[in-house]
């Protein structure tokens, strides 16, 4: 009886790599590949550290044992902490997305290992994500109009950061979909800027022009572009494809623009950083708000998959609450207390001649009607 052959084990971290080769050849974005192989690292640290060092050995309690531990910590290695920290939960749950995802790959390509699709990720608390205000977006176009006065800045750079400022409030575009534009994605013409490949690899087209009638350049947007791309040409950069150029002459890449904002943010004088997505959901949030029915075309701008109502249950929270805050509603209290006779003429004829015969109860009236304790005017009976 011959002996079955020994099935070779393989290391986790070297399943980790194997993974991550199989995604990007599958065409995974790049930061959602960045973003996993981080995710998945930490995962790999804390198997070292528990000595568990095969692929075998990575079971679904050891991957939630990483998430509990994940949970509570601060932010993987290579990720900076945004502003807006709040704990680990985010962090967790990428982390078992990359490792449902990386069983899943790995399975179907014939190498052994544990099912961990059947690992839930952690329910996130429900937070009010930070959003550009109106009185922000205000302080932010302040602080750059102050920094043309200074000598050593580049205007070509003011110019830049101020179109920046308003593409960023009038699309709510991700932060590598902003940095990936090119000059020709803009359309003067027709008002609109071309995003490729958004997340999910989705192509979508975007109106930029404003609304109002009495613009007749295509409004505020496209005059900055304009002045950006006019300062460039002076400067003899017309030669570069990308639309946003670094102070090197670089296309400008998200932690540059992260950096650029965070900066603009302390001239500014705000609390704490307002990066790409605070645009994004500022612009959002304004734009439900003044319209919500048209929740299915704000969706396509926003480049999310029909069906995908986490995200939209997310950005809706924040700008349903503010409805709520500043809306006025039909009084439920109004409608449920006893109503008054609709005409009581006996009543309104001995109010009237009160108010005729009693100088001091039509001053009181007239005080409560004004607002103020000091009137003085004269009526007639």
């Amino acid at each position: 009886m011959s002996a079955e052959p020994l099935t070779e084990r393989m290391e986790l971290g070297d399943a980790i790599q194997t993974y991550l080769l199989s995604a990007s050849v599958a065409g995974l974005s790049p930061a959602t590949l960045r973003l996993y192989e981080v995710m998945l690292k930490r995962l790999l640290g804390y198997a070292r550290r528990q000595r568990r060092i095969w692929l075998d050995e990575l079971s679904p309690n050891l991957l939630r044992a990483a998430v509990a531990e994940s949970a509570t910590a601060g932010p993987a290695e290579g990720v900076t902490r945004p502003s807006n920290w709040k704990g680990g939960e985010v962090s967790a749950e990428m982390m078992i997305h990359a490792a449902r995802a990386m069983s899943k790959s790995l399975l179907s390509d014939g190498i052994p290992m544990a099912d961990l699709s059947v690992v839930k990720a952690p329910k996130r608390p429900e937070r009010i994500q930070p959003r550009v205000t109106r009185a922000e977006f205000v302080a932010l176009e302040d602080a750059l109009r102050k920094r043309a006065f200074h000598k050593r800045v580049q205007h070509l750079i003011v110019a830049r950061d101020l179109a920046i400022l308003y593409l960023l409030a009038d699309t709510g575009l991700r932060a590598a979909e902003f940095c990936a534009l090119n000059v020709g994605d803009v359309d003067f013409e027709e008002g609109t800027v071309f995003v490729h490949r958004g997340k999910g690899g989705k192509d979508r087209v975007l109106s930029i022009a404003d609304s109002d009638p009495r613009e007749v350049d295509g409004g505020l947007t496209l005059r900055a572009l304009r002045t950006y791309l006019f300062h460039r040409e002076e400067r003899g950069l017309v030669e570069h494809q990308a639309l946003w150029l670094s102070s090197r002459g670089y296309r400008l890449q998200p932690d540059g623009l992260r950096t650029m904002l965070s900066q603009l943010c302390d001239e500014a004088g705000l609390d704490g950083n307002r990066p790409p997505h605070a645009f994004r959901r500022g612009w959002f949030t304004e734009s439900y708000k003044q319209e919500p029915m048209a929740l299915p075309v704000l969706v396509a701008r926003m480049g999310w998959s029909g069906r995908n109502e986490e995200m939209v249950r997310t950005y809706t929270r924040g700008a349903d609450l503010d409805l709520a805050r500043t809306t006025p509603r039909p009084s439920l209290a109004k409608q449920w207390r006893g109503t008054l006779p609709s005409n009581p003429p006996a009543a309104r004829e001995d109010l009237l001649q009160a108010v005729r015969t009693d100088p001091e109860l039509r001053q009181a009236l007239l005080q409560a009607l004004l607002g103020t304790a000091n009137s003085q005017a004269e009526t007639r009976p």
